[in-house]
């Protein structure tokens, strides 16, 4: 990961403040263990063509300016405990540190989930720092729990919701209710 420390502050980026993205993918090895990530959020400097949906599932294509993760730092951990979490922010300090990169000072932003070790450690080792929590998981946790609350049933893996259903989320939450 030094290589993407060297890469970064030669890159046209290194006069800007940073924005970062920390992710894990928790039991996704043989232990059962999860995978904790740390990026960089570039922004790209042009337009991209990208996609929109629309009403009855159509797609609409468009300019739009995006950004891209560049990764930075990763561990093996078997939770996402503040413990853990506290860890992996100093080290990655550390890290670019070593590469003459200044993570807590130039670092304005973190883009996390919801995972209460994330926003504990951050707090702690970037005091400073903006916290923005994630769109997807937040409106995965709502869309679920609405479900829920009104169908007044458990909700089954197979009928939670996900970004690559078709169906509409309204016809999900009551199907008299035509998507």
């Amino acid at each position: 990961m030094l290589k993407s420390c060297q890469q970064f502050k030669k890159s046209r980026f290194q006069d800007h403040f940073l924005k970062a993205v920390v992710d894990g993918k928790q039991k996704v090895l043989n232990n059962r263990w999860g995978v904790l990530t740390l990026g960089f959020i570039i922004r790209r400097q042009s337009l991209s063509t990208t996609s929109k949906r629309l009403a009855a599932g159509a797609r609409k294509q468009l300019k739009a300016y995006t950004s891209t993760m560049q990764p930075l730092f990763q561990a093996v951990i078997d939770t996402e405990s503040e413990e853990n979490l506290k860890a992996f922010f100093e080290d990655a300090v550390t890290l670019c540190r070593n590469s003459s990169i200044d993570l807590k000072r130039w670092l304005i932003q973190v883009h996390k989930d919801y995972a209460k070790g994330i926003e504990a450690a951050r707090s702690h080792v970037f005091p400073s720092v903006r916290s923005v929590e994630d769109y997807f998981h937040m409106l995965q946790c709502v869309m679920n729990t609405l479900h829920t609350k009104l169908t007044k049933q458990k909700t089954k893996p197979e009928a939670r919701w996900s970004p690559s259903s078709t169906e509409p989320w309204r016809s999900r939450l009551n199907p008299a209710v035509p998507g």
